[in-house]
């Protein structure tokens, strides 16, 4: 996520000028780079020199919990993408970019709980004995981050969407 996070930032302050097209080639290049960084690890991980060879038996057991996990993405994501749409119709563009702008902002503290619950999975995966261990650090390393975040949120949402433009604020 790093990789792909600080690629494609990279990439978009060069592909802008491209418009549309420039972010979504800056998106893909990132995705990609980062999609074949993990593979390398992964394959270096599991012994075979960074090469994936998958046979038909191999992924029989993955297509059920694949097709869950990515249902269950979608629906995690739907809110995100529909509300904006039910704001706009509603309330016009201008309360639609001021929703998108003060949810963008709140997304980033968001990011606190799923960084902590992958943080969870990952170690609860290694050692399946020491999972209520596990799951107090993720709790208080969620809740010591969480909390300040949503305060300045709350105290200083105004000045931080000021920031982004002085419309937004309002």
């Amino acid at each position: 996520t790093l990789i792909f996070s600080v690629l494609k930032i990279l990439l978009i302050i060069f592909l802008v000028q491209f418009g549309a097209a420039g972010i979504y080639v800056a998106w893909m290049l990132a995705l990609a780079a980062a999609v074949l960084f993990a593979g390398r690890i992964l394959g270096h991980q599991l012994g075979r020199n960074g090469r994936f060879t998958p046979t038909l038996a191999s992924l029989n057991g993955l297509w059920g919990f694949s097709l869950n996990n990515y249902v269950a993405a979608f629906a995690e994501g739907l809110p995100i993408m529909l509300l904006p749409l039910v704001v706009i119709s509603f309330y016009g563009k201008v309360a639609s970019a001021r929703y998108y702008m003060a949810m963008t902002v709140c997304g980033v503290v968001y990011l606190i709980s799923v960084a902590g619950a992958q943080g969870l999975f990952s170690a609860g995966s290694r050692s399946s004995d020491e999972f209520g261990l596990h799951l107090r650090k993720a709790v208080l390393f969620i809740t010591c981050l969480t909390l300040p975040s949503a305060g300045l949120v709350f105290f200083f949402g105004t000045d931080i969407l000021r920031l982004l433009g002085d419309r937004k604020s309002v």
